[in-house]
């Protein structure tokens, strides 16, 4: 592959902007969830660390920082209790790949 293909594809995948909805769906049902009980607990699963990522990034820009807590795989068992912990005193969100 020659360097200006290489450039015309980067140019190309720079441009996109669709995204995927499946994470906009969950922020919307949180939105309504939190319309409906405001001081609730949320407990999301997601498959994916990318899109686990994604909505820890959108949620804690929406709601604050300090409002969400991870588990995922990558997490020794001190972390993921450390998580468990923050959700349940000052978290309003928990995501999961677990």
């Amino acid at each position: 592959m020659k360097f200006t293909e290489i450039r015309d594809i980067s140019e190309i995948l720079s441009n996109i902007t669709e995204t995927h909805p499946k994470p906009e769906i969950v922020l919307h049902s949180v939105k309504s969830s939190l319309g409906e009980s405001p001081n609730a607990k949320n407990i999301i699963f997601t498959e994916y660390r990318a899109t686990q990522n994604y909505l820890f990034n959108e949620l804690e820009q929406r709601f604050g920082s300090g409002c969400v807590a991870m588990i995922n795989g990558s997490q020794n068992f001190n972390e993921r209790e450390l998580s468990i912990e923050k959700f349940e005193s000052e978290g309003s969100f928990l995501i999961s790949t677990e």
